[in-house]
């Protein structure tokens, strides 16, 4: 079974951020879950 970190340890950070990304590589977890988007002014956005 895989544990994914949906957006991040979004519980403690705020979801989507680099600290909740960074926070969520912990033992145990596989990977992390998030959407990139690209904005109108090209942007780059991370969004779920």
């Amino acid at each position: 079974m895989l544990v994914i970190a949906h957006r991040g340890y979004h519980a403690k950070f705020i979801e989507n951020t680099p600290a909740a990304f960074e926070a969520a590589v912990v033992p145990g977890v596989d990977g992390i879950e998030t959407d990139v988007r690209i904005s109108r002014d090209e942007s780059i956005v991370l969004i779920h």
